[in-house]
């Protein structure tokens, strides 16, 4: 079973949990996910309204973490590009989705380089 596009502390460990009991379990989490976090929220930044939505400073440690130890398996760009008018809106007009294959890979090397 693979669950894509994780993004929060309580599901890393549900994940966990499920691999240490030997359970065929994989799991992805978006590249965005690993480099922000909902601060870039507080200023209702459009290019910030992603899905998974973006969490807690905590919730993208333990997306490190689980990254570093195996819990997370893979890394996605959830790839979402938009016409700019599409996100030149309001917060909660303008529509989720950010552009991921230009910044996956300079994402990973600064948060990951050395991990």
């Amino acid at each position: 079973v693979l669950i894509h596009g994780i993004s929060a502390a309580e599901t890393v460990e549900l994940i966990r949990a499920a691999k240490a009991r030997g359970e065929q379990v994989f799991a992805s989490t978006p590249a965005l996910n690993l480099a922000l976090d909902d601060r870039r929220l507080e200023g209702f930044d459009s290019l910030c309204k992603v899905l998974p939505p973006l969490r807690s400073a905590a919730d993208r440690e333990a997306l490190l973490q689980g990254l570093a130890d195996g819990t997370i398996d893979l890394v996605v760009s959830n790839h979402v590009p938009l016409e700019e008018e599409a996100k030149s809106l309001e917060f909660p007009y303008a529509d989720f989705g950010a552009i991921g294959l230009e910044t996956v890979y300079p994402i990973l090397q600064t948060h990951l380089g050395d991990r």
